[in-house]
């Protein structure tokens, strides 16, 4: 059996941008691009052994070159996968190519001319530059379809619209797909928000324990309490496009200072729509600081206008904001944020959610973070 060697070497996500960008001239990068997963791999090693893996690897490899056009560029991008770029190719074209070799490589596979394996793989194909603009963008977009199509029954083809979260999926499998879904990345994210003035720091972790202990209360499905809990995780995530002199200031706020800082939700929901995952909590992201008087920001929604998710983090987020040291005050006593949350029922928050926070409170499921170790730098109450 003859195969390209450099087809079986393992080449990570960077050397195979540098090689896209290498055999593509600038602006002519491969159209489509196919992330390939090898399902239950491990099974054949685990069984036959990592010699007859590795011979699986080469069939595979050579089913590939069968398969593939003279100008596409496969490569194997980790122990059982591979990428594949094709230049030159439409998007129905490229998922012709995908299920191709789906049905290809689905056929017995005969190792060493003695043992017969099945092997199946999970395809991802996503278009530059509908899924990225860049050649990591579009392997990080395949990726994530290969992973929706593994996970939606394997040995088939998704492409990144498939990347939806199902919200009626059984609660296991749907944190395991958003941890598919670059949460390194967020949680880097969030930190990096945090890093930003030492008084918020944690600010994020607690709004999401906050806001999922408000939804639980009000008997929110377990799919909406795994929204609502990456939502406050990650609905301050714009305050990276905010100036730190803002964030950081010590008194009162400019008109215009506070105009800046009413642009973190805007430019959180625009940071987050680039990641199909997480589309389901931008309407929390966007709107966790309006009023149910109406008198919030960006959009000034009133009452049932407000997304229920974002009703429960303006209180979750209220709380900690309140209970939470800050450059010009010590943090507020937890009774004294109780009754101002109590006392904001129906013209800041939602009846409903504080109710609920009432509730929660009452049998001891929301604890104040210790005064002066952990806080946050909220800033809407300095601007007036």
């Amino acid at each position: 059996m003859t195969v390209d060697e450099r087809l079986l070497e393992e080449r990570p996500a960077e050397a195979i941008a540098e090689a896209a960008e290498a055999a593509f001239p600038k602006g002519e990068w491969p159209g489509r691009k196919h992330v390939l997963d090898l399902d239950d791999f491990s099974t054949i090693n685990n069984t036959f052994g990592h010699q007859a893996g590795d011979a699986a690897l080469c069939a595979v490899a050579r089913i590939l070159e069968t398969n593939l056009r003279a100008l596409d560029v496969p490569a194997r991008y980790g122990g059982d996968e591979f990428v594949v770029l094709l230049p030159e190719c439409a998007m129905d074209q490229g998922l012709a190519t995908a299920r191709r070799l789906v049905k290809a490589l689905s056929a017995p596979c005969l190792i060493e001319g003695i043992l017969s394996v099945n092997i199946s793989a999970s395809i991802g194909v996503a278009a530059l530059p509908d899924h990225g603009r860049s050649s990591e963008e579009l392997l990080r977009a395949a990726d994530q379809a290969a992973y929706a199509a593994k996970h939606a029954g394997k040995g088939r083809v998704a492409c990144p619209e498939d990347v939806v979260i199902a919200l009626d999926q059984d609660p296991m499998e749907l944190a395991a797909q958003l941890a598919h879904a670059n949460l390194a990345t967020v949680a880097a994210l969030a930190a990096a928000v945090d890093a930003k003035d030492p008084y918020t720091q944690g600010h994020s972790h607690r709004v999401s324990r906050y806001a999922a202990t408000l939804a639980r209360a009000m008997l929110l499905p377990v799919p909406d309490l795994a929204r609502i809990e990456l939502a406050g995780q990650l609905h301050d995530v714009g305050k990276i496009g905010v100036p730190d002199a803002c964030l950081t200031k010590p008194g009162k706020l400019t008109a215009d200072e506070y105009l800046a800082i009413q642009q973190h939700p805007v430019i959180g929901e625009r940071m987050l729509a680039e990641v199909p995952y997480l589309r389901e909590i931008l309407p929390a992201v966007r709107h966790h600081h309006e009023r149910w008087d109406g008198e919030g920001y960006p959009d000034r929604l009133s009452g049932s206008q407000i997304p229920p998710d974002a009703a429960i983090l303006a209180v979750a987020d209220s709380f900690d904001a309140m209970t939470s040291s800050r450059t010009y005050r010590a943090a507020l006593p937890t009774a004294e944020a109780r009754r101002r949350i109590l006392e904001g029922s129906g013209s800041q928050f939602s009846p409903e959610v504080v109710r609920a926070f009432e509730q929660a409170m009452a049998a001891g499921g929301i604890t104040a973070a210790m005064p002066g170790l952990e806080g946050l730098h909220e800033v809407f109450e300095r601007a007036g």
